[in-house]
């Protein structure tokens, strides 16, 4: 019975260690790879922007809104000349009709 209590301590010292060194070289190693390998990749998103860079940046965003303004105004003056055709097609039908 000695001989089991023994072996049994044996064991689970056995099995402790095991699950130490499992859990520091199985899962401990690629969760600290990973922070690591994030920090790097984040790192240039920490940077500061300089002067050049935010007029290169407002240049290209009032490229892209004068783009837009254009193509929305040509919209609108399509959708009025439409709307006024339609307003002069209905206008001759309800003249006819009176």
């Amino acid at each position: 019975m000695v001989q089991e209590r023994k072996t049994i301590a044996q064991f689970m010292l056995t099995k402790s260690r095991y699950l130490r060194y499992y859990t520091k070289e199985v899962v401990m190693k690629p969760i600290i790879f990973f922070c690591v390998a994030f920090c790097i990749i984040a790192s240039p998103a920490f940077s500061e922007l300089d002067t050049q860079d935010l007029d290169k940046i407002r240049l290209i965003v009032k490229e892209e809104i004068s783009k837009s303004k254009t193509e929305l105004k040509s919209e609108i003056t399509k959708v009025e000349t439409e709307l006024k055709s339609e307003i002069a097609k209905s206008e001759k039908r309800m003249n006819r009709v009176i």
